[in-house]
């Protein structure tokens, strides 16, 4: 994802966004994963199914599903399987949302996501202390 953003995780800082991502980083509410585990069954196989999902659910063809999108899904279960009790999702990309809300129960991982779509406009505008008392 940090790669869509326009950016490399080697480069140091995020990418000039009109979303403030360094300031989340450097407040600690923000942080860059470790890399997808394509080879964990759970990842791919939820990726797979991500894809299909939101192709399904926009009627694209799954080739033009973009990979980021699949990975958000798969980063959540991810991060749902190994140390995260529990996962908030903004986004601004409703199919993504719906494919993560949909498929990630049917993983094994009820009641521990919650989806929210939210605008650009929100995000920018979003405090690192209003997130926080957001997931509380």
């Amino acid at each position: 994802m940090y790669e869509e953003l326009g950016g490399e995780p080697s480069d140091g800082a995020y990418p000039t966004s009109s979303i403030p991502w360094q300031e989340g980083v450097d407040e600690g509410w923000i942080v860059v994963a470790d890399p997808l585990e394509y080879t964990n069954p759970i990842v791919s196989g939820i990726m797979d199914a991500a894809r299909r999902f939101i192709a399904n659910e926009t009627g694209r063809s799954q080739d033009t599903v973009e990979k980021a999108d699949t990975a958000l899904v798969g980063l959540a279960a991810q991060f749902l399987e190994s140390e995260t009790n529990k996962i908030v999702l903004l986004t601004t990309d409703k199919p993504a949302g719906r494919a993560a809300e949909t498929l990630l129960p049917e993983y094994g991982f009820e009641e521990r996501l919650e989806y929210r779509y939210v605008s650009e406009k929100y995000l920018q505008n979003m405090t690192a202390n209003e997130f926080l008392e957001k997931r509380e």
